[in-house]
């Protein structure tokens, strides 16, 4: 809880944040509630207000309502009833949370949905491979909200990866990205160590994927952006490459002795835009760490 005794002071509070209710007296010493309110009301995320008053009126009482406020409370405050109304505020909050998440699951399944849907249509009424892979590109691209996506058919034979389809592929790297198909080394794709992906949620960069080998780099399934290799690249929006991870890692000490241990030796991100990288599908962010 912060205590502030003036409209002025309360106001360079509630301008730095993390301010969820808000119990403001209607009589301040340097100016009247109502106007804090206004401003309050102006700010990005504005908390709960619940109006105290030690003078009941039906002026002040409409003032209340016209503000939008979330209760109103006469002094000497009652702490019941103060805690009832704060209770019911952070109810209405939870509830809102809860319907923010639900409606943003139902929208990433029916995102998910209409892909496959597209999908089934795309097989159903072409027999061009390189057509069909094409589409699927664009479906699966749209789906993980990435900017640009690329189809690649295996060469077991000269064990490689060849690219046959693109999505918003750059005209001025367009030749090419279908002139260079991505060599499978002893050790797999790009004939690195170990590999994985991180998929930005929030303020967090959730594993996604994963090589065995990767496991103990990226033991944290969940790390905060601007925390190890993957996340300083998300946050500072340039690509990195680090040629031995035991010994040249400029983000995560964690990963350089997990790399130390597990022996892996080189970690590499491919460059992306804004900073984001993936080893298929730029636009999400992805790499080791």
């Amino acid at each position: 809880m912060v205590t502030a005794h003036t409209g002025a002071d309360g106001l360079a509070i509630l301008r730095e944040g993390h301010v969820g209710l808000l119990l403001l007296d209607l009589k301040l010493p340097d100016m009247d509630g109502t106007r804090v309110m206004e401003e309050v009301l102006k700010l990005a995320g504005p908390p709960d207000i619940v109006y105290v008053t030690g003078e009941a009126s039906l002026d002040s009482a409409i003032k209340a309502v016209e503000g939008g406020t979330a209760g109103y409370v006469l002094k000497p405050v009652d702490p019941k009833r103060l805690d009832a109304i704060v209770r019911r505020i952070w109810e209405r909050r939870r509830l809102l949370r809860e319907n923010a998440r639900l409606q943003a699951e139902m929208e990433s399944r029916l995102r998910e949905t209409e892909a496959v849907l597209a999908i089934a249509h795309t097989a159903s009424t072409t027999l061009d491979v390189q057509e069909a892979l094409r589409r699927i590109c664009r479906e699966l691209t749209r789906l993980v909200g990435a900017d640009t996506g690329a189809a690649y058919l295996l060469d077991p034979a000269g064990r490689r990866l060849v690219p046959c389809a693109g999505y918003r592929v750059p005209k001025d790297m367009l030749a090419t990205f279908l002139a260079f198909p991505l060599p499978l080394g002893a050790t797999g794709l790009l004939n690195v160590e170990a590999a994985g992906i991180r998929l930005l949620e929030g303020g967090d960069l959730v594993v996604g994927a994963r090589t065995r080998a990767a496991a103990r780099v990226m033991a944290r399934p969940r790390i905060r952006v601007g925390e190890s290799l993957s996340g300083d690249v998300v946050a500072t929006g340039r690509a990195v490459m680090v040629e031995n991870l035991q010994n040249d890692c400029p983000a995560s000490l964690g990963a350089t002795s997990a790399a130390r241990a597990s022996g892996v030796g080189d970690s590499r991100f491919p460059r992306s835009r804004a900073g984001r990288a993936s080893p298929e599908v730029s636009g999400r962010p992805g790499g080791l760490g």
